[in-house]
């Protein structure tokens, strides 16, 4: 991203009038073309998949701390990408946790960012924000969260990644909860291990 500010200078001291002339101060900001921020109360992992024309895929596996950004750069803003969550508790990816983890994503149905309906990245038309996004963190939790995913106003893409409310149990009880509209139950362990959402 090009800023400019317009500045006036002179030629020489004392100028005014037609000698006056104008130009611009010019700061060049790096910015990633898409960024993920996990405002959850839990650590995660998620993996992210874009198939790309040229037979080059964009795969990353990452571990997100709660209330943390991930950055990323080489997003192609013209193809849908793929996203999928689960709990995270290592940050550290050894050749085998890389396997586990793959074994974990593979059954878990995660999420689409079709990117290409959004204003950016030359896309002139088009809204400044997706659909919310509605799902469960799997497979071994049901942690229901919610995506949201908005152009910055420097023409970057955001995705946010939260739950409208959750409960922390500290009373060291094995708490059961029932919720309307839902037919299973939620259990909280009372060691404040994981939040119910």
């Amino acid at each position: 991203v090009i800023e400019r500010d317009r500045f006036n200078f002179c030629s020489h001291p004392g100028c005014f009038g037609s000698n006056q002339r104008t130009g611009y101060d010019m700061r060049i900001k790096v910015i990633p073309s898409f960024t993920f921020t996990n405002a959850m109360p839990i650590d995660i992992a998620l993996h992210i998949f874009q198939r790309v024309d040229q037979g080059k895929d964009f795969v990353m596996t990452k571990y997100l701390s709660k209330g943390c950004d991930l950055k990323i750069g080489g997003i192609d803003r013209d193809s849908a990408i793929e996203i999928k969550l689960i709990k995270g508790t290592s940050n550290i990816l050894t050749e085998s946790r890389q396997q586990k983890l793959q074994d974990q994503f593979s059954t878990v149905q995660g999420f689409e960012l079709v990117l290409q309906k959004l204003r950016s990245g030359g896309n002139t038309s088009g809204p400044l924000s997706l659909p919310k996004i509605n799902g469960y963190i799997g497979p071994d939790f049901h942690l229901s969260y919610t995506v949201e995913t908005i152009v910055d106003r420097n023409g970057s893409i955001r995705c946010c990644l939260y739950s409208s409310y959750w409960i922390s149990n500290k009373s060291g009880l094995r708490l059961e909860y029932k919720f309307d509209g839902r037919n299973e139950l939620a259990y909280g362990s009372g060691d404040d291990v994981l939040p119910v959402f």
